[in-house]
């Protein structure tokens, strides 16, 4: 497993310049929310202007660093996972923006939980995070809250 070093942060207006900035659709659900000692597990519809990608990931436990397998499977595959999710699927438009090296990824929730933006900057490690400074258009941060992972927003289109 590869360790994921990621900070989130609301975002309450779009920055300018994401009309130009990279874009994919993004679908998701979740096979297990993995609680108690398992792993988080996620399938994954990724559309861009490159076509469609399917993947499964498995995640573990933590805010700021945690283990991370991501793979790419086939529409099949996706297809037949899809039956066994226990989650309502969670529908975004994920921009790509850079910042210097680093890539912010800005989130714009669909559905129940459209009006929720946010940005999600992944960082190579702990000392980037911990020292990064989020530009003046970031709102609160939300690494640590729960109720701004994924997993839980798809509980609540679950509920």
């Amino acid at each position: 497993m590869t360790m994921e070093i990621e900070r989130k942060f609301l975002v309450f207006a779009l920055p300018e310049g994401l009309t130009d900035a990279k874009k994919a659709k993004i679908e998701q659900c979740y096979l297990d929310f993995g609680d108690g000692d398992e792993p988080e597990r996620r399938l994954r519809r990724l559309e861009d202007e490159d076509g469609v990608v399917y993947f499964y990931t498995e995640k573990g436990k933590g805010d700021l660093c945690r283990e991370e397998e991501e793979y790419e499977i086939s529409e099949y595959s996706y297809t037949r996972l899809l039956e066994t999710a226990v989650s309502e699927t969670i529908k975004k438009t994920r921009y790509y923006l850079p910042l210097g090296e680093l890539i912010i990824e800005i989130d714009v929730y669909d559905g129940v939980h459209e009006g929720l933006m946010v940005a999600e900057v992944e960082f190579p490690d702990l000392q980037s995070a911990r020292t990064f400074s989020p530009p003046g258009w970031f709102g609160r941060e939300v690494t640590s809250l729960p109720e701004y992972r994924n997993k839980n927003l798809a509980r609540t289109l679950s509920d």
